[in-house]
């Protein structure tokens, strides 16, 4: 007997005619519209602004954590010059932060007292365009 696995096209969707974007954690994903330079993560709450613009760097932690780095954004409605997020999807928790001694507290408060390197968000997509996959 031979048993069909189906992939699950949001972990290998690579965008459209207009739009490249790679998976993060379902459902959250990254998106650069075509003729910007300007990546975003939709939030799945509403506790933010809905989305996270002009993300520069992001990493997956094992397989519940994503954390982005974002410039001259957007954070509770407000321009700042750069922020953090931590996401953790399976809890619904997305937080947002100003200062990198608040996201840091945070990580450790999650018991990540290393703090995680941050990728590229440019060369994330291109590892992903390229293999099919990401290594974070």
């Amino acid at each position: 007997m031979t048993t069909t696995v189906k992939k699950d096209e949001f972990y290998t969707g690579k965008g459209g005619w207009d739009y490249a974007r790679f998976p993060l954690i379902k459902p959250y994903e990254a998106r650069l519209v075509a003729g910007f330079d300007n990546w975003i993560v939709r939030l799945d709450s509403t506790s933010y602004d809905g989305t996270v613009p002009n993300v520069k760097s992001l990493n997956i932690i094992g397989d519940s954590l994503i954390i982005l780095y974002s410039k001259n954004t957007l954070l509770d409605g407000l321009p700042t010059k750069q922020s953090w997020y931590v996401i953790l999807p399976a809890r619904r928790i997305e937080k947002g932060f100003k200062n990198h001694e608040d996201y840091t507290s945070y990580l450790d408060s999650l018991g990540i007292l290393q703090e995680p390197k941050l990728l590229d968000i440019h060369l994330v997509n291109k590892d992903f365009q390229h293999n099919d996959r990401i290594n974070w």
